[in-house]
């Protein structure tokens, strides 16, 4: 049997600002959601959702119809009235391949180590790695663009929103370091420095759609101050990257710090993100941040060592995470 993995992901540079059409920076992480499939003989299309200990179970005839209301739909709220809501972004997916394949007789089970609703974007890796898993399962021939944009329906779905997963999609399918703007799209740079991450968990966050929305209000309140902030952000994107292939990391670290002190000008940090920072700055570590919606959530210091109890001391909980540089893969698991 094979097992499929698809990797976490943190943002380095240029949250927020991507939004307005600026770079922004991510990175795959080693952390996985997994899936796997099997297949049956009784003729039914069976989802086992792992963490939730949830299995479904419906007739193919199901997709015809949700495929024809997903493409109708008027708003992603109207489109979940009456349905799972966990299984309902990986429904999606397979609805759109039911389209042209028989999902007859095929078991997919789903499962992730990533944390939710932190900001290490466990959405995108769990869409990712079903997309992967469905597509080995039927046989299904796609090129790496048509993937992504089949993962991207269903973080679509989970977010509500038809611009999701355009960074975090790509990341998790790449791997690496993988720069994004609406000009450019994504692509997955030319780096292959060894990072050394600590991501800090601060506690709840708000939604990423609720910091969207405060920076929207104020960019309307007032433009010009904040269109020097985003392309100041931008600036910090671009130099990153360059000093990312020349393996500066005491560089990169600095870029950090000067991104984080902008998205607090944006007003999308919060006290105890800020006090994750000021530690790690006043502890000589190369940089830290915020990393993605932020007003709360996660930070990410880059250091070749640290004390996690200079955060435990805080209350803050610290795990070490590495780049992954493989993206969405497959791999034989034991039997």
């Amino acid at each position: 049997m094979h097992k499929y993995y698809a990797p976490g992901v943190i943002k380095l540079l240029g949250e927020h600002a991507v939004v307005y059409g600026k770079l922004s920076l991510a990175s795959a992480i080693s952390l996985y959601a997994s899936a796997s499939f099997e297949k049956l003989r009784n003729g039914y299309f069976e989802l086992y959702l792992k963490d939730f200990g949830k299995s479904i179970k419906v007739d193919p005839s199901y997709f015809e119809a949700l495929a024809k209301e997903y493409k109708g739909k008027h708003s992603f709220d109207e489109y979940y009235i009456g349905k799972n809501a966990k299984a309902l972004p990986y429904l999606t997916i397979a609805s759109l391949l039911a389209q042209k394949n028989s999902l007859a007789g095929i078991k997919l089970s789903i499962s992730s180590e990533i944390p939710v609703q932190k900001g290490y974007a466990s959405s995108a890796a769990c869409s990712t790695v079903f997309a992967l898993a469905i597509c080995e399962a039927l046989g299904v021939q796609m090129n790496e663009h048509e993937l992504v944009e089949l993962a991207r329906e269903g973080d679509k779905v989970i977010h509500k929103n038809e611009g999701a997963g355009k960074i975090d999609v790509n990341t998790s399918f790449y791997g690496g370091i993988v720069s994004y703007s609406s000009e450019m799209g994504a692509k997955k740079e030319d780096v292959d420095v060894e990072l050394k991450l600590y991501v800090i968990d601060t506690g709840p966050k708000k939604s990423t759609a609720e910091t969207v929305a405060h920076v929207r209000q104020l960019y309307e309140k007032e433009r010009e101050r904040v269109e020097k902030i985003f392309d100041e952000i931008d600036k910090l994107s671009r130099f990153g990257v360059e000093l990312l292939k020349k393996g500066d990391k005491r560089g990169f670290g600095e870029l950090m710090y000067r991104n984080h002190k902008l998205l607090k000008a944006l007003g999308v940090s919060s006290e105890k993100l800020d006090l994750a920072v000021e530690a790690a700055k006043k502890n000589n570590l190369f940089g830290a941040k915020l990393s993605g919606g932020g007003g709360g959530g996660i930070a990410i210091a880059l250091a070749d060592n640290i004390d996690k109890k200079l955060f435990e001391e805080l209350g803050f909980d610290v795990r070490e995470v590495s780049i992954d540089y493989s993206g969405a893969r497959s791999k034989k698991a034991l039997q």
